[in-house]
């Protein structure tokens, strides 16, 4: 999937955004939290994405925990010019 593809993106629930892109020129959809992919796959619908994100297993919650440390660790707070 090429980053230029993305379609849509939509936050959901704070810091998780739903994308959608096409692969394979289909539209899939699949959830980020800051560069890391934290849905299992991609899904053909927003709806089955979401459900997939509210029924997470150990698996799938780790992934969340470590995308949130690594989105804190290299957040960089944009400098704000004094005028």
């Amino acid at each position: 999937m090429e980053k230029n593809n993305n379609d849509f993106t939509e936050l959901y629930k704070g810091i998780t955004r739903l994308v959608k892109t096409k692969e394979h020129d289909k539209d899939v959809w699949f959830a980020v939290i800051g560069n890391m992919i934290v849905s299992r796959g991609t899904f053909k619908t927003k709806e089955d994405c979401i459900k997939d994100l509210e029924t997470p297993d150990y698996e799938q919650m780790c992934k969340i925990a470590l995308a949130v440390a690594t989105a804190l660790k290299d957040y960089q707070p944009e400098k704000v010019k004094e005028v």
